[in-house]
């Protein structure tokens, strides 16, 4: 696990803490030294500065969502783009739906138009006969 500002209330992380008025994590000498023992690129963070710890933890803090429903920003991302491509999905197969009923109006106007037109040169035809 890497050290992170947001795991101060998770398990492993016993003995650390956070000053506001100093804005850093603080912990006895030895605990830092056993954290870091174990999760080596922790010691970076030693004697940090984090002025917005608090703000994160508003974000991040503990009502965020854990198990396997839980997502990170990456996921998100992914479903609000999925999301938007179904949207422009259905939008085509609104536009599809618009352009086969305005065709369809056409050919049902055309047909009449065909059938009035088959009508007129049949009856100039029989006029013709009868000439």
């Amino acid at each position: 696990m890497k050290f992170n500002l947001f795991c101060l209330r998770q398990k492993h992380t016993s003995g650390f803490g956070y000053d506001s008025s100093t804005h850093s994590v603080i912990a006895e000498p030895a605990v830092w030294d056993s954290y870091i023992q174990v999760h080596k690129e922790a010691g970076k963070w030693r004697n940090k500065i984090f002025p917005h710890y608090e703000d994160l933890c508003i974000i991040f803090g503990k009502d965020r969502a854990q198990g396997n429903k839980a997502k990170d920003f990456a996921q998100m991302e992914e479903d609000a783009n999925n999301e938007e491509q179904s949207e422009l999905i259905e939008g085509v197969d609104d536009v599809i739906k618009g352009i086969t009923i305005a065709a369809n109006l056409l050919r049902e106007k055309l047909e009449k138009a065909a059938n009035s037109m088959n009508q007129v040169i049949l009856g100039e035809t029989e006029v013709q006969k009868k000439l």
